[in-house]
């Protein structure tokens, strides 16, 4: 193997990080409980809401009540299994106080750590959000509304691994910025506001102007829930050739752009903390 590790044991020693990630969930299970709690409660106000707006009508920008609810639920499903978040917090953390060290000594790379990290946790909620999604429906017995069209299916599943990529490349180059930045909290505050926009939680991009979603469609932050949930719907499936195109290449970007910013800074860490 000229010196090199064999790629089967490269591969199973991702594995048992993702599975020690897992187990380590089960530890924290109370923590899983209310963020199922948050699921339902923001599709309970999705409920509220849209059900006051739609009073005597039948469609708000070519959405029934059904499909708006159904939007809701994909969207806020979607958005929960998104684990990144917690790995610029994570580095903030480690960085400032030094323990980042442990991080540049183990036989993985750093990105491929937080990588494992996120899945593992995924892989544990996404159990917990499907319950509070199927509870819902069940509970409300409204029509949920969603394509029976395979492909569209395929592109969906395929721009949600796209965008859950992206997003751990993301928030890991957030992280590293703890190198140059005494504090990165405001870049996370403006991150999460112009997220939850973008990627339609607080209300669908429909109802916005056809300007600011032209503009918002050379972000990755629209194809990562919205896209998915629209096509799911059954709506916007013309886009999914562009969003392929535009997630690979913020991805490409990443893909240079963390290895190069980690290495240019790994030398300025002396491992006692910013």
């Amino acid at each position: 193997m000229n010196g090199c590790i064999p790629e089967s044991r490269v591969m199973k020693k991702y594995l048992e990080l993702i599975k020690i990630n897992v187990k380590t969930q089960l530890i924290w299970r109370t923590d899983a409980f209310f963020s199922m709690i948050s699921v339902c409660a923001k599709m309970l106000f999705a409920y509220l809401l849209w059900g006051i707006i739609f009073e005597g009508k039948e469609t708000v920008a070519g959405f029934s009540y059904s499909m708006m609810i159904s939007y809701y639920v994909l969207n806020s499903f979607f958005s929960s299994m998104d684990m990144s978040g917690s790995i610029s917090y994570e580095m903030d953390d480690k960085i400032r106080n030094g323990s980042f060290s442990k991080y540049m000594i183990i036989p993985v790379l750093p990105q491929a750590y937080f990588l494992c990290q996120t899945i593992g946790k995924a892989l544990f909620y996404v159990v917990f959000t499907f319950t509070a999604s199927f509870i819902w429906i069940f509970i409300f017995k409204f029509d949920f509304v969603i394509t029976a069209n395979a492909l569209h299916v395929v592109s969906v599943f395929t721009l949600l691994l796209l965008g859950y990529l992206f997003m751990q490349q993301f928030h890991y180059y957030l992280g590293l910025l703890t190198f140059k930045f005494k504090n990165i909290f405001l870049f996370l505050m403006i991150k999460d506001n112009i997220f939850s926009l973008i990627s339609g939680a607080v209300i669908p991009l429909v109802l916005l102007p056809h300007e600011v979603i032209s503009v918002f469609k050379f972000l990755p932050f629209y194809y990562i829930s919205y896209l998915p949930t629209m096509i799911l719907l059954g709506r916007n499936s013309e886009e999914v050739p562009q969003a392929f195109i535009t997630m690979l290449l913020w991805i490409l970007v990443l893909a240079v752009l963390n290895p190069a910013t980690y290495k240019y800074y790994r030398t300025k860490f002396e491992g006692a903390g910013i």
